[in-house]
């Protein structure tokens, strides 16, 4: 009678709880088919592997385990990266420009340096916005003189008259937004779960409003790697 009571208890229990008990384990899934959780790469046949493994199948089910196993790594990456900030991985070495710079000189730097993107800051070193180098190239691309503005330019030499000045633009003209700023305080482990979500060819640092570095997926390699 003890037994039955304590049964009884177990399912009414786990009933109040949304779940059945004991649990029936489902049959493993095929390969082919089985659903990968999200962010993680075991899947459902997996997470059914390790529970048999463990003798655990009438204790959790997959999604349960699967559950665990991503707060698990949520805190095995708080744990090991909170001590270390953004301050301490960003590159300090900057190429900036400011936002009335030339075209011509914005060109220049990025045949100089191996970069796909210029921060635009002013005096005080405030981000104002990014210039990418792909944006440069499509303005001058599609700046190029058409046949006819060749031949009106023509035909003002030709009554010995000086053509008019083509537009002119800077940096202002073809910033962007940067795509995702932090603060220099801010733990790496939060970069993470932001970076999980975005995906941005780099991060600039801030130290209130001031551009203080920028963080690559270069640097973020070389940190997991470490």
């Amino acid at each position: 009678m003890l037994t039955a009571g304590l049964v009884l208890a177990a399912m009414l229990y786990h009933r109040l709880w949304g779940k059945t008990y004991p649990l029936q384990p489902q049959p493993a899934a095929r390969p082919s088919t089985a659903q990968h959780l999200p962010a993680m790469d075991l899947s459902t046949a997996d997470l059914q592997a390790l529970l048999s493994r463990f003798d655990q199948g009438n204790n959790l089910t997959a999604q349960e385990l699967g559950q665990l196993v991503l707060a698990a790594e949520e805190q095995a990456i708080a744990r090991r990266f909170g001590s270390v900030s953004c301050g301490q991985m960003m590159t300090a070495q900057l190429w900036t420009c400011r936002p009335d710079e030339g075209l011509d000189s914005l060109a220049s730097k990025f045949q100089q340096h191996p970069i796909k993107s210029l921060p635009v800051v002013n005096a005080s070193g405030q981000l104002l916005g990014v210039v990418a180098r792909g944006t440069l190239l499509d303005w001058v691309w599609q700046q190029r003189a058409s046949v006819q503005q060749r031949r009106q330019q023509r035909t003002w030499r030709l009554w010995g008259k000086k053509p008019p000045a083509q537009a002119t633009a800077c940096a202002a003209d073809l910033m962007e937004d940067a795509p995702l700023c932090v603060q220099d305080s801010t733990p790496v482990s939060a970069l993470l779960e932001e970076l999980a979500q975005h995906a941005v060819p780099f991060v600039a640092v801030l130290r209130g409003d001031k551009l203080v570095g920028l963080i690559t997926r270069t640097d973020i390699m070389r940190l997991l790697l470490h």
